[in-house]
């Protein structure tokens, strides 16, 4: 999905389309590996863990990040056959290469941006995602920091509207108070 050499051919159905829009989800994360949560939940608990939530697309959306620069920089590891094995992803060089920065440390901090943001802290979860993006230089980031841009804008404005109501309430009292006296 998503690559250049792709044949066209025509899908149908359900599966189709949810393949079509995670694909066209791919380019706008800027990631390589997206799942829907039916995916997810049928990974392994080790690889679950490795995953992380990146939106609500019609149902949650998981992103397994790969640095695929990396895997060129380990010799012999880019065409060589994976044999899976229970630890495949602490034993195997070219696995651990791609995941290095996509640490426990890399996990924490975007859960706390994603626990920001369910609690409607839009100023916060912008900061922490600004400071991960410029740390991982990652792509998902991007586009949370632009979300949370956006919702602070509507929070500002629903404040705004919210200061003219009252605003405007006061007024009519104060009209009706004097028209009594």
């Amino acid at each position: 999905m998503g690559s250049d050499e792709k044949i066209d051919v025509n899908y149908v159905g359900v599966g189709g389309e949810a393949a079509e829009v995670l694909e066209g989800l791919t380019k706008f994360y800027g990631v390589f590996v997206l799942m829907d949560e039916g995916v997810w939940e049928g990974l392994e608990e080790k690889i679950r863990e490795g995953c992380r939530f990146v939106g609500d697309h019609d149902g949650p959306v998981y992103v397994f990040d790969i640095d695929l620069a990396r895997l060129a920089d380990v010799e012999g590891k880019v065409n060589e056959k994976i044999v899976w094995r229970e630890n495949v992803w602490n034993e195997d060089e070219g696995l651990r290469a791609i995941r290095k920065k996509f640490d426990e440390v890399f996990f924490l901090r975007w859960n706390v941006i994603v626990e920001a943001w369910e609690a409607s802290e839009f100023e916060r979860c912008k900061e922490m995602a600004t400071k991960f993006k410029e740390d991982y230089n990652d792509s998902v980031a991007s586009v949370w920091e632009q979300r949370c841009e956006a919702e602070i804008i509507i929070q500002r404005e629903r404040m705004i509207e919210s200061r003219e109501e009252d605003a405007q309430s006061k007024k009519e009292e104060t009209w009706f108070g004097d028209f009594l006296q």
